[in-house]
């Protein structure tokens, strides 16, 4: 999913639904994960909005979709029973290896 974001892993794992808007395509990176602590982004240029394209708004819906963790303070990729944060080898294991064997099936 990062590939398709460009976001970092500890943004990734800090994205929370409110940052998310599929209406318009966008992302808005207010805080990261880093060393197990939420944290805001240290610089004005970390602190940005990004579009995401169809694939990765179309991903992104679908785990909405699947996920019990859909408030607004939730997070987007969390631990799928207790909603709490993934450990960051989690996140390429569970989400990122599946979007990287689609993309190969497909070339």
């Amino acid at each position: 999913m990062d590939l398709g974001t460009a976001l970092r892993r500890g943004e990734l794992l800090a994205l929370r639904w409110r940052a998310v808007n599929l209406l318009e395509g966008k992302i808005e990176v207010r805080e990261a994960l880093v060393r197990g602590r939420f944290t805001t982004p240290k610089s004005r240029a970390s602190r940005r909005v990004i579009e995401i394209g169809p694939r990765t708004q179309e991903a992104l819906a679908a785990l909405w979709g699947v996920t019990l963790y859909r408030g607004d303070g939730d997070l987007v990729f969390c631990h799928p029973f207790t909603g709490k944060p993934l450990d960051p080898g989690t996140i390429s294991k569970r989400y990122l290896r599946h979007c990287c064997i689609g993309r190969q099936a497909v070339s």
